[in-house]
């Protein structure tokens, strides 16, 4: 997965981010993806691994559903609700990770690393939950409750996964796979 995957998967979104708000989205998910993926991988594969592109487009379906990376938003002068900041609208200090609101308003390194956090706590916390259910834990803090932003991240990260050529099926606990042809 590179950056160039990233901004291609999000420019080929409906109503997409501008170009300069989907190139820094891009350039900050990219190395947090390849650092931290959702699923185990060896280090051999990982840059081309589906694991990888997996996380990489989860992380650009909840920052476009949540702000379409505008960097108004990014920057947390317009809050979110209950305060929640940052491209990913962390809400609360277990969302912000260990670091402060400023330093996750300031950069966006620290914003999707703190994001992929709260998604790989709910991964953790059993290995019964699926990754809808994933989302559904970094949407309303309980992977038991579905929500509608829970429910339309899915729907953004599924599309964008089918249109890269991404087998993932969210609401199963099958890994995701690169489509291969016949």
């Amino acid at each position: 997965m590179t950056r160039a995957f990233l901004l291609a998967a999000l420019l080929a979104l409906t109503h997409p981010p501008t170009l300069a708000d989907a190139t820094v989205a891009a350039e900050s998910i990219e190395p947090v993806a390849l650092d931290a993926p959702l699923w185990p991988v060896p280090s051999e594969v990982a840059p081309d691994s589906p694991e990888v592109a997996a996380t990489g487009l989860l992380l650009a379906a909840i920052g476009f559903h949540e702000s379409r990376f505008d960097e108004r938003v990014r920057r947390c002068l317009t809050p979110g609700e209950g305060g929640a900041v940052s491209a990913y609208q962390l809400l609360g200090p277990s969302a912000l990770n260990g670091w402060v609101k400023s330093e996750v308003c300031a950069s966006d390194d620290i914003a999707v690393r703190a994001a992929l956090g709260v998604v790989a706590r709910h991964a953790r916390r059993s290995a019964r939950l699926t990754p809808a259910q994933w989302v559904a834990g970094y949407a309303s803090g309980d992977p038991g409750k579905g929500s509608r932003a829970a429910r339309e991240i899915v729907q953004i990260w599924a599309g964008m996964c089918q249109r890269a050529g991404l087998v993932l099926d969210p609401y199963n606990h099958v890994r995701p796979a690169w489509q291969t042809t016949r």
